[in-house]
């Protein structure tokens, strides 16, 4: 074989036990499937392998402002239960980690273990079209959201049209809806219904990716790495997660993943939505 062939090889070989690490998030699994491979050997590889993922990511996770494809995006979403101009949802998921060595106590979420709070925006088809893991388990969805790249560019307008759903923990705003309070009106709890059925596409799409990577599903265990490996290995994961919605891999069988997310309720006073929303409700529900 030539050398080229051999790097090749290993290459795959690589491929093969990151795959199976995400797949199942237990070192010994992958040592027993994949004889005379080290601990230490898999998690290097993990590492490599999510990083060169990462690398590509906005190839595969992305929020395209093209006409078109918002146009199909709202198109998807109506297809569910008849809400206009949806061109995401969004929602936030805890992913465990091992105790930090450094600011323990700020990776600590209301659960009371250690994690990484993962927000993500996804489309009616269950594909990824933003993720930010970067944040300690203590911070809250609308901190996460506040702070991240694509709320500027939804405050900047730079995304031209269309609305994120988002539940109670994030903030009413002219391009995020969330859902009405204490409904008093049948317009209001038909509004509520379809942002909840419509909105539920996100809590589906972290399950699906959660079943399939067993390493983000935290009833498996914590993910025994650092913060920083860990923000990578849930990216990575993310773009396989799409590149099989891409493929129509079919969606993996089994017990149900529960999201285990904050389900808090936004206590900030920026809610500059509330028109929006209740023009909508009139003229649609």
């Amino acid at each position: 074989m030539t050398s080229q062939g051999l790097h090749e090889g290993l290459m795959h070989f690589q491929l093969m036990a990151a795959l199976r690490f995400f797949a199942t998030g237990n070192f010994q699994t992958v040592t027993a499937d994949l004889h005379g491979i080290s601990k230490a050997s898999i998690s290097r590889i993990v590492r490599d392998v999510s990083q060169s993922l990462v690398k590509i990511s906005p190839r595969y996770i992305k929020m395209s402002v093209d006409e078109n494809e918002i146009t199909n995006r709202m198109y998807d979403f109506s297809r569910i239960c008849g809400f206009p101009s949806v061109i995401g949802a969004i929602d936030g998921t805890h992913v465990g980690i091992k105790s930090p060595s450094f600011e323990e106590h700020v990776f600590v979420n209301r659960k009371n273990y250690h994690s990484i709070n993962t927000l993500a925006v996804c489309d009616a088809k269950l594909k990824f079209i933003n993720i930010v893991a970067k944040w300690p388990g203590s911070s809250h969805d609308s901190f996460v959201w506040n702070n991240s790249t694509l709320c500027q560019l939804f405050e900047n307008k730079n995304i031209p049209r269309g609305w994120l759903l988002g539940d109670s923990g994030y903030p009413l705003r002219s391009f995020l809806l969330t859902p009405v309070m204490n409904p008093t009106t049948p317009k209001e709890n038909a509004y509520n219904t379809a942002h909840i059925k419509t909105r539920n596409v996100i809590e589906r799409c972290f399950e699906v990716w959660k079943m399939r990577f067993r390493c983000m599903d935290t009833s498996g265990g914590t993910l025994q790495f650092s913060a920083k490996r860990t923000c990578n290995i849930i990216v990575a994961t993310a773009v396989l997660h799409n590149i099989c919605v891409e493929n129509r891999v079919p969606e993996p069988q089994g017990r149900p993943v529960i999201n285990d997310g904050n389900d808090c309720v936004y206590r900030g006073t920026l809610n500059d939505g509330n028109d929006n929303r209740r023009r909508l409700i009139e003229a649609r529900f």
